[in-house]
């Protein structure tokens, strides 16, 4: 009869364990469920503001873009109006190297009321 008592006994401390052990399990499951509730949002987070990262850095790629078009259609400008304006300058001295001596080539600036071709008709009177 004591062996019996014995094991009646041990077999409640066995359950008795069961259940702390399992009561130990469940509040690491919850933890466990916790933590990662809390990391599944921490993601979501990060991803929204990837996503938001992405836009903008796609907004900046598109406006470093137009700026890029905007100074390359101005410096095209600038050499297309810098090629007629060395046309004309190109022209000039063409007309003026022809013998015209040193002390006659003045400067524009000066002459700016007398037109390019009196200048013209002046030298061929020449």
């Amino acid at each position: 009869m004591a062996r019996i008592v014995e094991l009646e006994q041990s077999a409640k401390e066995n359950a008795k364990n069961t259940k702390l052990r399992g009561a130990k399990l469940n509040a690491k499951i919850e933890q466990t469920a916790k933590e990662n509730a809390e990391l599944k949002a921490r993601v979501v987070k990060l991803e929204q503001k990837q996503l938001q990262d992405g836009e903008k850095k796609n907004n900046h790629i598109a406006k470093l873009d137009d700026d890029t078009i905007e100074i390359n259609q101005s410096s095209v400008n600038i050499t297309s109006a810098e090629t007629e304006n060395s046309n004309d300058t190109h022209e000039q001295v063409d007309i003026r190297c022809d013998d015209t001596p040193t002390s006659d080539i003045t400067n524009n600036v000066s002459n700016s009321d007398v037109s390019f071709k009196d200048k013209e008709i002046e030298f061929l009177e020449r």
